[in-house]
Order: C-alpha cells, then sequence, then structure tokens
C-alpha cells in the first residue's frame, strides 16, 4: 500500500474507468492518497457510479452546503473505488463537490475488491451522542442530550417547533447550519442552560412515566419558550405538572394531566412531541 500527497490534478481523461486505470494498474493492490477533488475529477468519478444504493438528495445538498460555507473538514472517511475503476463509497460527498463548485482535500482509495462493497457502511455508525462523548468525556445523558440540543439549536435558528422536532424535514436535511458539528458547538456554548432544561425535563418525565410520548426533550424545549414569557410562572407550571398539588379540577393543568392519564389508559394513543408541545402550550396559554 503506498501513500501519496496530490497537490495538483492530472490531466483531464475521457472518463472515469480511464482515469483510475492509471492507479490500479499493478495485480490486485490497491492505493491510498490525499487528493484536492475538483468539481470536474469529483465527476469523472461519478460517471463510474454504476452500482451504489439510491441518492438522498438531503444529505447532498447537506454536504454542498457546509462545503459551501467552508465548514467541511477531512474526517478520515474515503472515497473509494474498486480494481475496475467503479465507485464504491463516497457519492454524496462526490455530488456535494460538484453542486457546490469547491474543491475539498479528500482520502482517495482505488484499486479495491468489487466485493467490498458488500461490507460498506455495516459497521455501526457514531451517533451524535457518541460524538458529543468524544468531545467532553465527563457529560451523562450524551444521546437525550444530543437531541435536546438539536432542536434546541433549530428553533434558535427560527423555524417553527414542528420542524424543530421533525428528524426527516427536507428543509432542515438541507441546512448546512443543522449537523453533528454545529450541535456539539451549540451545545459547548450553551452548556449550562442545556444541562439545566434536560434535568428539569427529566424530573418532569419521572414524574409522570406512563404517558405515552411524553419525553423530558419535549418538556425542555418548551420550558425554554415558556421561560422567555415567565421564569417562575414556568417553573411553577412544570412543577404542578409534576404533582398537581393544591390545584381544583378545573385547573387548566389538571385538563393536561388528565389527557396525560387517558394517553396512558389507551392501547391506540402515541402522541408525538409536536402533538405534546402542543398540549403544553395549551395547558400554560389557558393558566397564564
Amino acid at each position: 500500500m503506498s501513500f501519496a500527497l496530490l497537490d495538483t490534478a492530472p490531466a483531464l481523461l475521457t472518463n472515469a474507468a480511464e482515469y483510475i486505470e492509471g492507479f490500479t494498474e499493478r495485480g490486485n493492490t490497491f492505493r491510498v492518497e490525499i487528493v484536492q477533488m475538483t468539481p470536474e475529477r469529483a465527476e469523472r468519478l461519478l460517471d463510474a457510479n454504476v452500482r451504489n444504493r439510491s441518492l438522498k438528495v438531503d444529505r447532498q445538498k447537506n454536504y454542498a452546503g457546509q462545503m459551501k460555507a467552508g465548514q467541511w473538514l477531512v474526517d478520515g472517511n474515503p472515497i473509494r473505488v474498486d480494481r475496475d475503476g467503479v465507485l464504491l463509497d463516497g457519492q454524496h460527498r462526490l455530488r456535494g463537490i460538484v453542486e457546490s463548485g469547491t474543491t475539498q482535500t479528500v482520502i482517495l482509495i482505488t484499486g479495491l475488491e468489487p466485493q467490498a462493497m458488500n461490507s460498506i457502511d455495516t459497521g455501526a455508525s457514531r451517533t451524535l451522542g457518541d460524538l458529543l462523548k468524544l468531545s467532553i468525556p465527563d457529560m451523562k445523558d450524551e444521546a437525550k442530550i444530543g437531541s435536546l440540543s438539536r432542536v434546541l439549536l433549530i428553533r434558535s435558528l427560527g423555524e417553527p417547533l414542528p420542524v424543530a422536532f421533525s428528524t426527516s424535514g427536507s428543509a432542515i436535511a438541507q441546512d448546512s447550519r443543522v449537523t453533528n458539528a454545529t450541535i456539539i458547538d451549540f451545545y459547548a456554548r450553551q452548556r449550562i442552560i442545556v444541562d439545566r432544561l434536560h434535568r428539569a425535563g427529566e424530573q418532569v418525565r419521572r414524574a409522570r412515566p406512563a404517558w405515552k410520548g411524553f419525553s423530558s426533550r419535549v418538556v425542555a424545549v418548551v420550558r425554554a419558550e415558556l421561560e422567555q414569557i415567565d421564569f417562575d410562572d414556568a417553573e411553577f407550571f412544570f412543577d404542578r405538572i409534576k404533582d398537581g398539588a393544591d390545584l381544583d379540577a378545573n385547573h387548566p393543568i389538571m385538563a393536561l394531566i388528565r389527557y396525560g392519564d387517558r394517553t396512558a389508559a389507551s392501547r391506540d394513543t402515541n402522541p408525538s412531541s409536536t402533538v405534546w408541545a402542543a398540549m403544553l402550550i395549551k395547558a400554560w396559554n389557558a393558566f397564564h
């Protein structure tokens, strides 16, 4: 295996297979290089994208947005090409380069066996929570805090709650402002606030464990919204959701508690985060 740093692009060749041929005339060996991938070179490799998984347009646009914004970093994940010149892995990154019109530093591996496709992306990928734990080793509940930080970041960008709670909304999937890197940065800057909201949300969730779909995240996100209106009233509001103390039967918080109890008793009801947020805000409006 050889390693090389290419500072300049090679002369243009007629197609991707011909371009890769110059790298792979070495029997069964493969080659690893750090290259400056221009849009033109990316297009030549994409010409040989004849057997790959379906393109995820949202991911492509997200990558392109990061590249345009100068946020894309070399993460050690290579572009892979087999010994026949067929692209095995990296189509979304390459299409992001083409769409963004930028040149990016990438690791390029050529000369792999075609069967290598069968083992690509079958391992356990790192989640946002995993990355948070790597960045901040002493943190706890990294999966929940990562999910909460994502929603709070999206809300800080002015998106409505239904979009913020969505995990697959195309507008957010294409938004280069919402990436693992920007979420981790947001958490690092707002850690004290996010951790406090998470703890408060966990306290309410533990008090109402049977309520279906009711999560510490939705409590924390709505609490962040309500605290901006009246911090003390927001604290009272969520404390009473926990215990219902000294509330008459007609109080809006008691109506919310009855709704939650009905979800616990129903086999068919499982409200989403968006529905729970709406119910919390409805009770708050009636209370406040």
